[in-house]
């Protein structure tokens, strides 16, 4: 590992809280008019890389982030229904104890609120984050979409020649898997 200099070394710091390369090269003393080449010139440099992923991976490991810990709030977000925050009678529904509601389930709720309806009631509301967008993220970082890619046939034009031979683009196969 090449040797730092004091600049690159207070970019780095700066990168780690700030993810913006620009503002960090300022903050780390460079030119605010060549911030963002400086900045991104830092980024593509192994040893500033090396150290700045091992600065993410000890903060990540700190505070407790670790995929073990990501994989768990996603599953519980993802099997989150509204039923673990209302309960349903034959007047309605209402808001449950939510002290008592699992705390990874919590993280499921985007948005509440209280309001009084037309009968003057008071009445909860509870939204919850999108299923979709949490569903999608798990299928990719399991590689569900990978193994779909990987099933699905390559798209192939056949072009025969004068002379009776046959040119395969795009293909993957063997010629005479086809």
């Amino acid at each position: 590992m090449s040797k730092l200099t004091a600049r690159q070394k207070a970019f780095v710091r700066e990168y780690i809280l700030l993810r913006d390369a620009k503002q960090a090269a300022i903050n780390a003393g460079y030119s605010p008019k060549t911030a963002k080449q400086m900045g991104s010139e830092n980024l593509s440099k192994p040893d500033l890389m090396r150290l700045i992923n091992k600065a993410e991976e000890k903060a990540n490991e700190d505070a407790g982030l670790t995929l073990a810990w990501w994989k768990k709030k996603m599953k519980a977000m993802a099997e989150a229904t509204i039923l673990d925050f209302m309960d349903v009678t034959a007047n309605g529904m209402t808001l449950k104890d939510l002290a008592l509601v699992d705390a990874d389930k919590l993280a499921a709720i985007s948005d509440m609120d209280e309001f009084i309806s037309d009968n003057g009631k008071g009445r909860q509301k509870v939204k919850l984050i999108n299923k979709n967008q949490t569903m999608d993220m798990i299928g990719r970082h399991i590689g569900s979409y990978e193994i779909d890619n990987s099933q699905q046939d390559k798209p192939t034009l056949i072009i025969e020649r004068r002379n009776g031979e046959k040119v395969h683009l795009g293909m993957t196969k063997k010629d005479d898997d086809v």
